[in-house]
């Protein structure tokens, strides 16, 4: 029910927006290729014509036809009513009518308090950067403070890190309302990744570049873990149950340690990007990962 309640959500979310798209008939004469021939079809699994389309298109890179330009427009418009098995679904009066009233019941049980109306932001830093981090006093430069990555411990909260561009790692111990650089004496790059160990706050990997780091004390040390051609992490997960275990999706593939982080094994080639753990078992983790051949990002478990 939960799932058929966040689908209807979507769908009629989308409807307020939507546009009217007109079926436009292919050109007399034209030879259709197979997915395109499934897409003027009553019913397509729409799924199949996309997949379809993307084999095409591999030996078709530049083709611009009819059937094509309509694909584009077909796609957009049926995007928010594909239901789970591919097919186009549109829901009736009485779900929208059933959807209407429970997102008004539902507003009437849990009012939004005042303060989550306000429109108001302040900074809560880091706001220093620095032109170099050769020497043990780097210049300080004003500039803009593009952070990459940051983490929250589990175990402290009040406890948070932050990476940004200019290759630092910053530190809060009350909640962000304050920062400190903790990576003056560690020459590195611009993180990628940074994780939090979940049940102690001291200890921290990051990604940076070619390299996996990390510090058990709070950011006092640091120690090289792991180094690679090309690796340059994009996510980095502790197993909450087991924090021994841990992922990290990077560019040259989804790595592994199950001692903490002093060894690490290549366990899948290929681009990856992201990972979590699964709220309810610890021992299923879910992955986005490139495929170079068909030119998308795959769901993995």
């Amino acid at each position: 029910m939960k799932l058929r309640f966040l689908f209807l959500l979507l769908v009629l979310s989308s409807t307020l927006f939507a546009q009217k798209y007109y079926k436009v008939a292919p050109v007399k004469g034209e030879i259709l290729p197979t997915w395109a021939i499934q897409m003027y079809s009553d019913h397509p699994n729409i799924w199949q014509v996309d997949d379809g389309y993307r084999v095409w298109r591999q030996t078709h890179p530049e083709e611009k036809t009819t059937y094509t330009q309509y694909y584009k427009k077909w796609r957009r418009d049926l995007d928010p009513f594909i239901n789970q098995q591919g097919f186009e679904y549109r829901p009736t009066d009485a779900e929208k009518q059933e959807f209407y009233s429970r997102l008004e019941n539902i507003k009437k049980i849990n009012p939004l308090p005042s303060s989550t109306r306000s429109q108001s932001w302040s900074v809560v830093g880091p706001v220093e950067t620095f032109s170099t981090n050769s020497g043990p006093n780097p210049l300080a430069k004003s500039s803009q403070v593009n952070a990459y990555c940051f983490d929250q411990s589990l175990s402290n909260p009040n406890v948070i890190y932050c990476g940004t561009e200019g290759g630092e790692i910053y530190k809060s111990v009350d909640h962000a309302q304050s920062w400190f650089c903790i990576s003056r004496s560690l020459d590195m790059n611009a993180p990628g990744a940074i994780e939090v160990h979940p049940t102690n706050p001291d200890i921290l990997i990051i990604g940076e570049n070619n390299r996996l780091q990390r510090t058990t004390d709070g950011g006092a040390t640091w120690q090289l873990l792991f180094q690679a051609d090309n690796l340059y992490a994009n996510d980095i997960k502790f197993n909450p149950a087991h924090p021994d275990t841990i992922l990290a999706a990077t560019e040259a593939g989804l790595y592994r340690s199950i001692d903490g982080g002093d060894h690490w094994q290549n366990i899948l080639m290929n681009p990856c990007y992201d990972i979590e753990w699964k709220t309810d078992d610890p021992s299923t983790a879910f992955l986005v990962r490139n495929d170079p051949v068909l030119g998308i990002c795959e769901f993995f478990k």
